[in-house]
Formats: structure tokens, sequence, C-alpha cells
């Protein structure tokens, strides 16, 4: 697969870009300046249509993707939100300052609506519910949740169950804040890791059917007003073929394990019936032999005890 193939664009106008990316590829370079990732496609591939003309913001106000302090080189798009290098779906990036601005603004006030679909190991009891605490990280840049009020930031994600495996669930998660593997915590720490997540799964994310490599995370509905026209605009990605087919197995698995268990549950009733019939036949039996033994009167004969004659 060629590297520009590891997104496809949902939507495209003067003003912003929607692309659907793929897993394992990081939104914007870390420290050590990788040159290979999705807004280094964007660079090449907005070029490309605009005939080799770069196209998007202007140098001024560049966003700056290090978090160190050295400049980078200009980019053709202005990065709005970020998605984890193993979470696959929607991202939208800006293609200048001000619609940037914009976008972001959206987020921070929760306007623009995120939803994830998420595999988590185990069965999820609550068919919804909400995680709210605050989130630090500790020196070895690992993210946990604390229930401290300023020691950290808060951290606001709700779910509703989609669908129940024999061993995993099917999440829809919906970010109200946007912390830094936040849905990935929040399940870790209520001991529902997310498939495949070696961080901060604790072996608990592994699965027989699902691969150790592939987090199982996707990005799949983006909804916003547009900061130009003002529309309300709703994106939605098709689930990863990986997702859907593991998904249709567990569900067949799901209801097959239900069915035998029902048809064991028949046949459990109809042993325990047929039990509680020889049960009523031997008492039956056992009654009937006892009556004879105790004579004719316990047949329900009744005896007349002969007086004696008066002595007047």
């Amino acid at each position: 697969m060629r590297k520009e193939q590891r997104f496809h664009v949902v939507f495209e106008d003067r003003w912003l870009i929607v692309v659907d990316k793929s897993a394992r590829l990081l939104t914007v370079p870390t420290d050590r300046r990788e040159d290979d990732t999705l807004v280094d496609l964007l660079d090449r591939y907005l070029s490309r249509s605009s005939g080799g003309k770069r196209r998007g913001a202007p140098r001024r106000d560049r966003e700056r993707y290090s978090r160190d302090s050295r400049p980078l080189r200009a980019r053709a798009v202005e990065v709005v939100h970020r998605l984890d290098r193993d979470t696959s779906g929607l991202i939208i990036f800006a293609k200048d300052p001000d619609t940037a601005d914009a976008l972001r603004a959206q987020f921070r006030d929760h306007s623009a609506d995120r939803i994830y679909l998420a595999l988590v190991s185990g069965l999820v009891e609550k068919d919804e519910g909400t995680f709210d605490t605050y989130m630090a990280t500790n020196s070895g840049l690992h993210r946990y949740s604390t229930t401290k009020r300023g020691a950290g930031e808060r951290a606001i994600t709700h779910y509703r169950v989609r669908m129940r495996g024999t061993d995993m669930t099917a999440v829809d998660v919906k970010l109200e804040t946007g912390r830094r593997n936040q849905i990935r915590v929040h399940f870790a720490e209520a001991g529902h890791p997310v498939l495949g997540d070696r961080r901060y799964g604790k072996a608990g994310e592994a699965h027989p059917h699902w691969p150790p490599s592939r987090l199982a995370l996707h990005a799949w509905v983006l909804t916003l007003n547009h900061p130009a026209t003002g529309e309300r605009i709703r994106w939605e990605s098709q689930l990863p073929t990986l997702f859907r087919s593991f998904m249709t197995r567990q569900e067949q698995r799901a209801r097959s394990r239900s069915k035998a268990r029902r048809a064991e549950g028949r046949e459990n009733e109809e042993r325990e019936s047929e039990a509680r019939g020889n049960d009523a036949r031997r008492n039956e039996v056992r009654g009937r032999e006892g009556r004879r033994k105790a004579g004719p009167a316990s047949e329900g004969q009744t005896t007349t005890r002969r007086r004696k004659p008066s002595s007047n």
C-alpha cells in the first residue's frame, strides 16, 4: 500500500479537510521529527491537487507540531485536534489560521461531537454510563485518573453499549473532553481495557480472536458547525472490515452460547419434571404398601366395640 493510501479524504473545501486515517499513523511529528506523519501526507496530497503550488494557510502563525521550541517548516494544514497513532478514523484539519481557531473553539466549548467505537475486554454491566475524573500524567508520561480537583485535567467520557459478545463488549463512546488517551485510561481503570491496548491493558487487553498489534478504537462520527457557512455537518466513517467481521463473529458466538444455554435449561427442566413425577409415583406406591400393612382400619374400615350387658 502506498503511503498516500493510508488515509482517504471524506470532505474538502477551501476552508477545511476531513480525512479518515488508518491505524499506526502519527497525526503530527513528535520530538523525533518523523517525516511520515498524516500532516506530511496531506502536504503532498494538497501540493499535487493544486498543481504543485502549496495551498492552505500562509506561513504566518503556523502550528508548531513538535513539543519543543524549535520551529518546523510551514505546513499546508492547521492541526485542530489529534488521534493517537494506533487509533483510526475521522480527523479534521483547517487550511488557514482563522478557520483553525474557529474549529478549535468548538472543541473547547464541546459543541463539536466525536463518537468512537471501542471494543473492550469483558462484559460491561451497565448499558450506558459516564466516567468523570481528573486525568494526570506521571513521570513516565503514563496517564491515570484521580478524583482530586486540580490534580489534573477534567476528563468526561460517555458510553453506550452497542453489543455484547461472550467475553467482550462493543461500546459507542462520546467524548465531552478530549484528553490524551482518555478513552483508553477510563476503560482500563474500569476493568475493561480496549482490546490491543498494551500500554494500559496490563495483559487484560488480549483476546484470542483479535490481533494484539491493533488498538480496537475507531473514531467513526464527527459533527460540528462549518466555520464559514454555519451549517451543522455530520461525517461518518465506515467501520474497518476487521471490526465488522470480529463483531459479527462475537455476536454469532454469543447467540450460539445463549441458544445452547436455553436448550440446556429446557433439558434440565424436563429432567426435573420427570424426577418430580417419579418421586410422586414412588410416594404413592409406598403409601399403598403402608396402608396394606396397617390392616383394614387403615383402609377406611371402622370397628365397633361390644358393650357389656347391663347388670340391671
